[in-house]
This record gives structure tokens, sequence and C-alpha cells, in this order.
């Protein structure tokens, strides 16, 4: 499990993973070290290393991302340094990556692991129907993708257990 940018994700993930622990036999939750270093952003280089380390040493998984999370699962799987049997993405953030010049428009073209993307329908980081496009005309393959009612980058655990047990099983 990897969430957002924010250490106001750290608590979020710790709850997603309290409620649906049930789902898999075993859970991790990826930490990133600028929250320790207190720098505003997420160093990808360093941290798609860490996550590709502990990831090379499992057999079958699926990543569940939220936000800056799931950029570092796509760039890891377009490197093939990862092979996930599927993946759950919550809030790509699209114009978040844009703004700060990360590269997640290259490593996302022709993407098909088996993914779920769930956003919000008024994200900031873009929309529903945003993403919709954004997927299709980049040639991203093999997705399906559910839309909540939200405004926020913020995605309700108890609204995203209900979407994520028929893709997970």
């Amino acid at each position: 499990m990897i969430q957002g940018n924010s250490i106001a994700n750290k608590e979020w993930i710790e709850n997603l993973e309290k409620k649906l622990k049930y789902l898999f036999t075993k859970t991790h939750i990826h930490y990133y070290n600028h929250w320790k270093t207190g720098k505003k952003i997420i160093d990808i280089e360093e941290e798609t290393k860490i996550l590709c380390k502990y990831l090379e040493s499992e057999k079958e998984y699926i990543i569940l991302a939220k936000s800056v999370g799931a950029v570092l699962a796509i760039k890891s799987i377009q490197e093939k340094r990862v092979s996930p049997k599927k993946c759950i993405f919550f809030g790509l953030p699209v114009f978040w990556c844009r703004e700060h010049n990360i590269n997640l428009d290259s490593w996302i073209k022709g993407y098909s692991c088996p993914t779920l993307f769930i956003q919000n329908s008024h994200d900031p980081v873009i929309s529903a129907n945003e993403l919709k496009i954004y997927l299709k005309n980049i040639k991203v393959e093999n997705y399906q993708q559910a839309e909540i009612k939200g405004n926020t980058h913020d995605y309700d655990i108890n609204q995203l257990k209900n979407i994520l047990i028929d893709f997970v099983q």
C-alpha cells in the first residue's frame, strides 16, 4: 500500500490497511523518506528504488496506491522492475505531476497491467471524466475506472471498500 505525497496521508493509509487487511494474505505500507527529512516533495527515483527492492522478494501481489504512490507504481511497472498481479489506484495526480515536472505521461503510455482507477468526480488533480479521456488518449489498456462523487483529493475508505471487493477477488 502506497500513499500520496503529504505526510497527512500516513493516517489514511494505515486506516485503509486496517479496514482492508482481511482481503489480503499479507500487507505492507510503504513509508516515504521525505517525511522524515521534512522535504515537501517526494524523491521519485529514491522511492522507486526502495519500493522495487521490497517487492523483488514478493511472488504475487496487488499494489494499492493513492496519488503519487500510483505514479511510483506506474514508473516501476513501465521499467519492468515490478510485476504486480493487479493494481488499484486512487486519485491519479496527472495535473500535479505536470506541475512538478514528473514524467507520468511517458511512464503511463501503453500501460497494460490490470488496474482499477478510482477517481473523485471533481478531483482537483484530474476529474474522473478528464481521467477517462486521458487514459484513452495515452492508450492505457486492460483497466477499469470507477468514479466516486467528490470535489477533493481525499478518498473515503468506506466508499472504496465496496468498490474494491469485486476487483480484488
